[in-house]
């Protein structure tokens, strides 16, 4: 076992069962006391770094929400004008369509009346 879980099972040791078991050299025990604040020491250390790497992470997926729904807005409003130019030239084509099957109709009309007057004289 090592010194650092040692010092950790002693402290929770109730007091009688610590007294049963050897006092150890007070040298051993100032070591086992820096081992265990060091050991401390770097627990706290690493929690920190936990902390900031979530706090990275979660900052990072909220710029990357905010990007996605920017991107989904864009792209809705660049669908929606293409449906809005589809249409607008859709009408336009219909309008043209119409616009010949009049002049059609026109001409067809007027060759008949040219066809009837020529009948006549």
């Amino acid at each position: 076992m090592s010194d650092s879980k040692e010092s950790v099972i002693l402290n929770v040791v109730p007091d009688e069962a610590s007294e049963k078991l050897p006092k150890l050299p007070t040298s051993q025990q100032k070591e086992r006391i820096k081992n265990a604040k060091k050991q401390t020491k770097n627990s706290k250390k690493k929690v920190k770094e936990v902390k900031k790497q979530q706090k990275q992470e979660i900052k990072k997926a909220k710029k990357d929400m905010k990007e996605t729904k920017k991107v989904e807005k864009e792209t809705k409003k660049l669908a929606k004008k293409e449906l809005k130019d589809e249409k607008k030239m859709t009408k336009g084509l219909v309008k043209a369509d119409k616009k010949e099957a009049k002049i059609t109709s026109k001409a067809i009309k007027d060759v008949k009346q040219n066809a009837k007057k020529a009948d006549l004289n």
